[in-house]
């Protein structure tokens, strides 16, 4: 009986987990002066996570992978070293105690989705449900901009973003959860799951989140987990969207306007999108001239970089927008090893049809790092980590067991 209330505990706790940290509900809450920050409703969670210590110590610790907390030691160590080492200042600080609550946050996540399966299953059903609910405030925002404005916080870029308030936070969460969820789909479904996908996306006017989406759709169908024979409609489709998509330029700027959302940022999006070898549609050359003079500082300091932080303190004019970048000028080398690291530690055990999550998972994570500086911030990324991190290993157990089984079979008939 008491093994059967943790269970649904368990269940429950993973449910609020990705109702308020996979939606930015926290986020919203808070800036909406209803609850406290979100550090502190991660804490919160840690601690109501505590009645399932001791089942996790005595039986389901085996359910993540040993690596996987090598890394947390290796992650945690490195930044306590650094950020001794560091000139201290607000900024500093704030950096040292992100990756603090980004640990305390993983393991916390780690400790929710380890042991029964029907964790999992629960699991895929919550982020099927916030996914929707995700598309839905996004075309919500598209038709009303000030939707989820709040008297602190405003979406500067024009596109929708939902609660994320960043319209490639708001894209990347989507193709998380179609990762996840495609496999429970029937065949069949699955190409439509990706097209509702790709439409919800839309709205975001990711550059990042179209390359990923395309890239993912690719290996899908590479590794048939779209029937093959379904390429044809997907190809008719894109041509099709090709096709119109080039003539919507002056007609989404116009909406824009309408709405009052129109800036120079959504306007070179909608000319990226819409004409791709347009002139303007590479005008955005903050980004590139960032990359250029990152590497310039980078190599200054190759070996052991600059120092906690140092992207924010720098006399750069943005930060560099990419996770490789970003740890490189603070570690040096081990700095391009963070999230490569991570990636292997969550994926390395998976077995059977979990090996095909974890190759979709692998390019997601390493393909979106260039286009984004804060994933580790990112609770959703980061308890997309965890899940992938008890998926593979759950695989792995499944697989030995059935090993097990079928040598003690033959031993039998033998």
């Amino acid at each position: 009986m008491k093994k059967d209330f943790l269970i649904y505990y368990q269940c429950f706790l993973a449910v609020v987990s990705v109702a308020i940290f996979y939606t930015s509900m926290d986020n919203y809450l808070f800036d909406s002066g209803i609850t406290p920050p979100p550090y502190v409703l991660n804490l919160c969670l840690a601690i109501a996570s505590a009645p399932l210590w001791p089942s996790f110590f005595a039986n389901n610790i085996k359910y993540i992978p040993s690596s996987v907390f090598k890394w947390c030691a290796l992650y945690l160590f490195t930044s306590v070293i650094y950020f001794l080492l560091s000139y201290k200042n607000s900024l500093i600080e704030q950096e040292n105690d992100n990756r603090l609550f980004c640990l305390i946050f993983f393991v916390t996540m780690l400790i929710i989705f380890s042991g029964d399966k029907i964790v999992y299953k629960i699991t895929i059903w919550a982020l099927l449900v916030a996914t929707a609910w995700n598309i839905w405030s996004y075309a919500l925002e598209t038709l009303h901009p000030e939707i989820w404005i709040t008297d602190t916080t405003v979406n500067p870029t024009g596109r929708a973003a939902g609660l994320y308030l960043d319209p490639g936070k708001a894209a990347s969460v989507l193709l998380y959860a179609m990762i996840f969820c495609i496999n429970v789909l029937p065949k069949k479904h699955r190409l439509s799951f990706v097209l509702v996908i790709f439409l919800g996306m839309m709205p975001t006017f990711s550059r990042g989140g179209t390359v990923c989406i395309i890239g993912l759709v690719s290996l899908f169908f590479l590794k048939g987990v779209i029937p093959r024979s379904q390429f044809i409609y997907c190809l008719l489709g894109a041509l099709f969207l090709y096709i119109i998509w080039g003539g919507l330029q002056d007609f989404l700027i116009s909406e824009a306007v309408n709405l009052g959302v129109l800036n120079s940022d959504m306007e070179n999006r909608i000319i990226t999108f819409t004409n791709p070898t347009s002139r303007h549609a590479s005008d955005d050359t903050s980004r590139v001239d960032i990359i250029n003079y990152a590497w310039g500082r980078i190599l200054e300091q190759p070996l052991f970089g600059h120092g906690l932080g140092y992207d924010q303190i720098w006399d750069g004019l943005i930060r560099p927008h990419n996770m490789y970048l970003t740890f490189m000028l603070q570690h040096g080398l081990l700095g391009s090893l963070i999230i490569p690291g991570l990636v292997f530690c969550v994926t390395k055990d998976a077995q059977n049809e979990a090996k095909n999550t974890a190759l979709f998972f692998s390019f997601m994570m390493l393909v979106w790092s260039i286009f984004t500086h804060t994933l580790l911030d990112e609770r959703h990324a980061i308890m997309m980590f965890a899940f992938m991190a008890t998926l593979s290993k759950r695989s792995y157990l499944d697989s030995v067991r059935q090993k097990n089984k079928n040598n003690k079979n033959q031993f039998y008939y033998a």
